[in-house]
């Protein structure tokens, strides 16, 4: 039951700009590998910024960028729930540019149950 309720929540798309304000929410998390071992990754945002990824199982990602669904801890580091791999040409820039919409005055086109 938890795994369907899950599923249904809204998954925020952030870059490290938008962390704070989705502690203890679903995310998206789109990141350039920077670093990985074991059960932690750093992954660099669209914006810029590095943030740590805990993962509960190891292994490491297979592609350069990755998505990654998980829940914003407190400390602004994410509990990875999955991961996808996304093409080596994928475009960080255009993409920042969509997560700022998606925060900004276009927000209740993305997520219209959120509060403003």
């Amino acid at each position: 039951m938890e795994e369907e309720q899950q599923s249904n929540e809204t998954a925020y798309r952030v870059n490290g700009r938008h962390l704070a304000e989705a502690k203890g929410e679903m995310v998206r998390f789109i990141g350039e590998v920077v670093s990985q071992s074991g059960q932690s990754a750093t992954l660099r945002a669209s914006d810029g910024v590095e943030v740590a990824i805990y993962r509960e199982e190891g292994g490491n990602y297979e592609s350069k960028y990755v998505e990654v669904i998980g829940t914003v801890r407190p400390d602004l580091t994410i509990d990875e729930l999955i991961n996808t791999k996304i093409s080596d040409t994928f475009n960080m820039a255009q993409y920042d540019k969509v997560v700022e919409l998606s925060w900004g005055p276009y927000r209740h086109l993305f997520y219209p149950n959120r509060e403003q």
